[in-house]
């Protein structure tokens, strides 16, 4: 690691503010958190920043660290690119307060509006209720969220679209999925979250749980060791081994076509099989290696296939494998290397 290294830190308030260049020393085992404070103790006595814990458990120190939402307690600096200036800049989806400090006020306000905890009656005269052990295994996955709002950041319909008065976001998604699944309670809020907290804006890129320091993967391999059959978080893991694509390998695709077989259904197992071979086309694309087209246009119209598959047994008013199919084919035609090899040259589809 090198001795120093330079951090571009946003300082500035609500009349507005610029990025100023720190360089400071680091060493092995420093996170960007330990140079902030290093900063703020030499160099910035005024810098401001919300931390607590420095250990990853109370979603205080939350900001945007070369442009990823991260907590900077568990961001180290040996997996950074050092010998280029490490921007640090405050969440992009809330009010700005002071420098690298915004306020996430409006998250709180937002759950006051879901409705609350309510308990059927007891089960028993002196007021205790009985509940199955694999029951509260998976309500408890849930409260590993440490509200550090960073999927309500990268959330592009509020950090985009700015959609706060009418979108909860992933976070209060995620609380409300708790409620419902909670044994106890009997309030019906499905309604609710169709009409006034906007769920269907929301359109399943999966950026949230990319985010997430709690990792959704883990979470949904939790729930699945309790609840091997459980759908949605069949359907969560699936989505989140997509979303490491990027970074992995043919492992993370064999992993996700291995869960088809267990999804419900003929729709569901087809529109996620089209996902996979979406998106694993995408990633393909995006490495852009030479002679790539052809490559990138099997796996892409392997995606169309299983979208027609899904769209013939499509529960009614479900649009979404034509939309996916719609993606695909504008990718084909606005890219002109995007197409088919010539028969003679036609091999088996390569994983990489």
């Amino acid at each position: 690691m090198s001795a120093t290294a330079t951090f571009r830190i946003w300082r500035g308030d609500t009349a507005g503010g610029r990025f100023q260049d720190y360089t400071t020393p680091v060493a092995a085992g420093m996170v960007v958190l330990d140079a902030v404070h290093r900063i703020q103790a030499e160099q910035a006595n005024d810098l401001a920043v919300r931390w607590n814990c420095k250990a990853g458990r109370c979603g205080s120190c939350s900001a945007e660290v070369n442009g990823m939402p991260k907590l900077m307690c568990m961001t180290r600096l040996d997996e950074l690119p050092l010998e280029r200036p490490v921007t640090i800049e405050p969440m992009q989806a809330f009010p700005i307060v002071k420098d690298l400090v915004t306020d996430v006020s409006w998250n709180f306000a937002v759950k006051r509006r879901i409705a609350p905890f309510r308990p059927r009656p007891p089960d028993a005269p002196d007021g205790t209720w009985r509940m199955a052990q694999a029951d509260v295994d998976r309500v408890m996955e849930f409260r590993k969220c440490i509200e550090c709002f960073l999927c309500q950041d990268v959330c592009h319909v509020l950090r985009d679209h700015q959609r706060h008065t009418e979108f909860i976001g992933p976070r209060y998604f995620v609380h409300a999925a708790a409620l419902e699944m909670h044994p106890l309670d009997v309030e019906d809020r499905t309604e609710a979250l169709r009409r006034e907290h906007a769920i269907g804006l929301c359109n399943i890129t999966k950026c949230c749980t990319k985010v997430c320091p709690e990792q959704a993967e883990s979470i949904c391999r939790d729930v699945l060791e309790v609840e091997p059959e459980e759908q949605q978080a069949l359907v969560v893991l699936l989505l989140a081994l997509t979303d490491q694509f990027a970074d992995g390998g043919a492992d993370r695709l064999a992993a996700a076509r291995a869960l088809l077989p267990k999804l419900a259904g003929q729709y569901a197992q087809a529109y996620y099989a089209g996902i996979i071979c979406e998106r694993w086309g995408k990633r393909l694309f995006g490495h852009g290696s030479p002679g790539h087209g052809p490559v990138v246009y099997e796996w892409l119209r392997e995606a169309m296939e299983w979208y027609e598959q899904a769209e013939r047994v499509r529960p009614a008013g479900d649009d979404d494998a034509i939309l996916r199919w719609n993606t695909c084919a504008r990718l084909i035609e606005r890219h002109a290397h995007v197409r088919a090899a010539p028969a003679e040259e036609r091999v088996e589809m390569p994983l990489e």
